[in-house]
């Protein structure tokens, strides 16, 4: 029973690492996202750059 516990929980680090790791990812790239969407979308006008 402990083997099958210590596997479920070594998976579930393992996983909940890969996460965190792409939420870091995610995070840092969203202010480049939205300086983008203000500089070329809204300043020029570009809706379709937005949408």
């Amino acid at each position: 029973m402990l083997k099958v516990f210590k596997r479920i929980s070594l998976t579930s680090a393992i996983a909940a690492t890969i996460f965190m790791v792409i939420q870091v990812f995610a995070d840092l790239y969203l202010p480049t996202l939205t300086s983008n969407i203000i500089d070329k979308g809204v300043a020029k006008g570009d809706v379709d750059y937005i949408w």
